[in-house]
Parts: C-alpha cells; sequence; structure tokens
C-alpha cells in the first residue's frame, strides 16, 4: 500500500531529486516563460501544516481523499487517506524511522497496523527523507516536499482556479525512481487575495502532473500481487492535486499518534510501562459493551501482607457468590484461604483461593502464590508498545498497547490498551495530599478476530497508592467465639506522650510484630485496643 501512494501521490512532490535517467522532452508541453514573476514560494517560515487533498487520476479513472499533515519540528508526518471505500491512515515517526500503515477495510473490521522501516526517500513517499548521522533521518522541508527548489522552475503567468486568481509555475523533470518524465505545474493564491486563516503569503491550491512512468500495474490495495509475475511497463499517467483547505499550522496534534485501540507490531521501546506501587485501593467501573452491561468493583491490594480484598455486588447468583446481595471476597495468601461475606447478612464461607482468581497464579496443581503488582496489571505476559498521549475525562494520558492470543482463552487475539495520567498530572493519591503520579485511569480488551465479539472496558476511580489498613481485610465475623483468645500486654514505662500521638501507627507495629512472633496471618490479629494507666505518663 506505502509503494501505490508514493505512485498515485506523485503530487510532483517528485520527492526525489535523482536525475541519472533521461527526460523524454515529448512530455513537456510547458507554457511561455513570463518574465520579472514573483518567486516560487519556499515556505521557510512554516514548520508545521495541514491541508485537504484531492487526488484525480484521470489515466485510470480514480479518485483518493487525503488529509496531509506536516510537523517539522517534531520530525513526523501523517495521512490519513480513503480510498475504494477503505481508510488507510499512514504515520510517518522519524523518531524511530518506522511507518505505521493502519487499514480499516470496513466499518465492522477492527483496523490492521503494519509497520515499516524508512528506507530511502522514494519509499517514504509524499514526506521523502533527509538522512541523518547513522541510521536517523528527518522529514523533507515543504519547499522538498513540493520540489520547489529547483532552478528550472518557470513561471507562467497569472489565472483562475475555482474562481480564485492564482500565480502558476511550471516545471519539467525525471523522476529516477520510476524511470518518469513529469511535466509539473503548481497553482498558488495571490498573496493578496483573501483566505480564512489572515496568512499572507501564496497557498497552494493545485498541482497537475502528467508525463510516462514505468512501473507495475495498478492494482487495489489487499489485492495479492506476486512481484516475480510483475512486468514493469511504461504508462502514460495525468494526475491532478485539488489542495483544500491549507493551514499553516496543525489543529490537533493527536493525529501524528496511533489510534486509540490500534496495535502496531515490531514498535521500539519508546516510553516504559510505568511502575506500579505494591500496595493500592481503588474503584473500578466494568462495562462491557456487547451485553451493555454496568458494573462496579472496590479492590484493595498489598503484596507485603499477602492480602487482597474486592468488594462488589453480583449480576446473577451462582455457585461462587451467595446470591445478589452486596459481597465482599478477602484472599489470605498467607494461608490460601478465601472468606466470602455477604455484606447484608454476615453470612461467611472460607475456602481454598481458587487458582483462576486473577490475583492468583499456579505453581503447580495444588499450590498458588499472589500475583505481584505486574502480573495484577497484567504486564507480564507480553511486551506492551507505547501509542502516545490521548485525552480521558479531560486528563492527558500516556497509553500503551498490545495484543495477546491467550485471553480470554487460547487462541483468540485480544488487544489490551492501558491508559494512565501522563507526566505533569498531579493526583491525590495518598493520603498525604496531590502528588505526581502516573494514575491507571482506563483498561479497554477488544477481540481483534470479527467471529469472537468481545469488548470490556474497566474505569479507574480513586486510586490510592498507600497501604490499605488492615481493618479494612477483617474476617473477625467468620470465626465463632470459642475460636478466638484474647491477649493482653503491658508496657512498663513511660511512653504516653509518643504514643498517644501515634496511636494507629503504634496499633500497626504491634500488629506486625505479634504476627512476626506468632508466625500467623495478619488476618488472625484484630479487635487491638489501646488503653493507659491512670498516671498517663
Amino acid at each position: 500500500m506505502i509503494a501505490l501512494l508514493t505512485i498515485t501521490l506523485l503530487l510532483a512532490t517528485a520527492e526525489v531529486n535523482s536525475q541519472t535517467g533521461t527526460l523524454d522532452q515529448s512530455v513537456c508541453r510547458l507554457p511561455a516563460e513570463v518574465p520579472n514573476g514573483p518567486a516560487v514560494p519556499q515556505f521557510d517560515n512554516i514548520d508545521h501544516f495541514e491541508a485537504y487533498i484531492e487526488c484525480n487520476m484521470k489515466d485510470i479513472g480514480e479518485t483518493i481523499e487525503v488529509k496531509e499533515y506536516y510537523d517539522s519540528k517534531e520530525n513526523r508526518g501523517t495521512l490519513d487517506t480513503i480510498q475504494y471505500g477503505q481508510g488507510i491512515y499512514l504515520i510517518y515517526d522519524y523518531s524511530v524511522m518506522q511507518i505505521y500503515e493502519i487499514v480499516q477495510r470496513t466499518a465492522n473490521e477492527n483496523p490492521v497496523c503494519r509497520t515499516q522501516a524508512m528506507q530511502s526517500a522514494a519509499q517514504n513517499g509524499v514526506f521523502g527523507l533527509n538522512p541523518g548521522t547513522g541510521t536517523s533521518g528527518h522529514i523533507f522541508s515543504v519547499a522538498q516536499m513540493f520540489h520547489l527548489g529547483t532552478g528550472d522552475i518557470k513561471y507562467a503567468g497569472t489565472t483562475t482556479v475555482r474562481g480564485m486568481p492564482v500565480h502558476r509555475f511550471s516545471l519539467c523533470t525525471y523522476w529516477d525512481q520510476w524511470q518518469a518524465s513529469i511535466q509539473a505545474d503548481y497553482y498558488f493564491s495571490l498573496p493578496d487575495y483573501p483566505n480564512p486563516y489572515a496568512w499572507t503569503n501564496m497557498i497552494p491550491v493545485r498541482i497537475t502532473a502528467t508525463g510516462k512512468a514505468t512501473g507495475p500495474p495498478h492494482h487495489r490495495p489487499g489485492d495479492p500481487v506476486n512481484p516475480s509475475e510483475v512486468t514493469w511497463t511504461e504508462h502514460p499517467f495525468d494526475h491532478t492535486y485539488e489542495i483544500f483547505f491549507f493551514k499553516p499550522y496543525v489543529n490537533d496534534r493527536t493525529v501524528f499518534d496511533i489510534p486509540a485501540g490500534v496495535f502496531c507490531p515490531n514498535r521500539p521501546p519508546v516510553k516504559p510501562l510505568p511502575d506500579i506501587p505494591s500496595k493500592f485501593s481503588y474503584r473500578s467501573e466494568i462495562l462491557v459493551k456487547y451485553n451493555f452491561v454496568v458494573s462496579y468493583i472496590d479492590e484493595y491490594y498489598d503484596y507485603a501482607s499477602k492480602l487482597v480484598r474486592y468488594d462488589y455486588k453480583p449480576l446473577a447468583a451462582s455457585s461462587n457468590s451467595f446470591g445478589t446481595d452486596n459481597e465482599i471476597i478477602v484472599h489470605d495468601f498467607n494461608t490460601g484461604v478465601e472468606y466470602l461475606t455477604d455484606a447484608l447478612s454476615g453470612n461467611c464461607t472460607a475456602r481454598p483461593i481458587r487458582n483462576n482468581s486473577f490475583d492468583a497464579e499456579a505453581v503447580d496443581p495444588y499450590t498458588i502464590r499472589m500475583r505481584d503488582r505486574f502480573e495484577f496489571f497484567e504486564f507480564d505476559k507480553v511486551s506492551y508498545s507505547y501509542s502516545g498521549v490521548k485525552t480521558l475525562r479531560g486528563i492527558p494520558c500516556d497509553v500503551w498497547i498490545t495484543e495477546r492470543v491467550d485471553w480470554p482463552f487460547a487462541g483468540k487475539v485480544t488487544a489490551w490498551e492501558w491508559w494512565f495520567s501522563a507526566d505533569g498530572v498531579a493526583a491525590t493519591t495518598t493520603n498525604r495530599g496531590v502528588q505526581a503520579a502516573k494514575v491507571p485511569l482506563h483498561l479497554e480488551v477488544r477481540s481483534m478476530d470479527p467471529t469472537f465479539p468481545y469488548y470490556t472496558i474497566y474505569n479507574t476511580y480513586n486510586f490510592d497508592n498507600s497501604q490499605p489498613k488492615f481493618e479494612f481485610f477483617d474476617i473477625n465475623h467468620c470465626f465463632p467465639a470459642e475460636n478466638r483468645k484474647r491477649l493482653q500486654v503491658a508496657f512498663p514505662g513511660t511512653y504516653f506522650t509518643e504514643v498517644f500521638s501515634n496511636q494507629t501507627l503504634f496499633m500497626e507495629e504491634f500488629l506486625l510484630a505479634v504476627v512476626t512472633t506468632a508466625r500467623v496471618s495478619p488476618l488472625r490479629v484484630n479487635g487491638i485496643q489501646l488503653d493507659y494507666d491512670s498516671s498517663r505518663r
């Protein structure tokens, strides 16, 4: 597809300057040169632009719609095209020397991305390539893209295009990449002709390219082509490129990012995944789109204490629940026991933690362990690639995406897309106030197989990276009175001042001391009360 666009978007961008072949003068029907005309515009004063281009290939009876975005400062370009009823999105990222070709054949199919390495100016089509040191490179300047730096361009006077007075410039050149002899005519609006953007320079309005080229036969994108059977032949071409809405800026900078939900393989690790704390809590809103079902779950995770808790309301009664009342599940990985509590009645059931729980990992057929923080967020299965900054709920987000073939069933391909608050976003993530931290905000899991409808969204709220209090994991109600022992400890000395001002911390540290000494789970120690003698010393 990239090669095809390079041909059809000649744009007389005639992006190459190679002149090793011989120009066929029969294609040149240059108008008479008008003396004392204005210099051809070089656009040296702009490093961004966007434009809508209607590409009419008269020789093959085809029209392509293109939205073009250019950013010299950030060294990138984008072509958003529609051809044969399908969308083709091309992102040129010169920072990593890669091209991402994203094709969506029908509205009901998921976009498919192919990653290609940049190789040459000709292969890079409209945006070209200025080689740098080593493997680096830079996008063409605007003048290079429109082949405006040559001294062979002739001024041909003024005319009218789409009702606008324009300057016309003409050029005959040879393009060695396709053995093409080309006459290109450029039409720019007069500088004093008012335009919507109050820009005082000439604005490109139309480019025509006619001539002869040698290349493979024309074919629709996606059609099978056997290179060994392709015969290159000489053929005439006649192309007109109508340029609309040319702006010397880019309104939406996200056009240079890979769209949400699209995974492009073989991308370099531009930005690593954010670190995840080993203790946290949050509320998650779960939307199963194909079933139009919304549910909520509160989660508490403490890896050091090997404790996890979930509060949720089952959507339907099952063998794993008491019914449809609110339920509390506490997983104690110190003992391997799950405590399931009906929040309404207080009924509690203790049973082994299942190995298919999303906080558990099977060690062998008889043993499980607690998943660490990276496994909990499913960061351990495959490598994620960074796809740019996008906005969610008004918050700038860094986005990472990957594809998996093991979830929810083996052999099913699903895309996983994580959204975290971007650099510079401050959040109240702890009881210490506002801090700069990357907070998980959003996860999308969608099937890439049209025969397997699956699309679930997880929205995260109230993420707190402080340690959940032990009282959140309280299972006191799960033990009858006869299975409890009361322990009293006295500390002689004058500690009132220090302890009274830090009572919560003192009781948590005392609990940990008992747990370590008695070698029991933190869940087996509860109901700690603190009292002082009458001296209050």
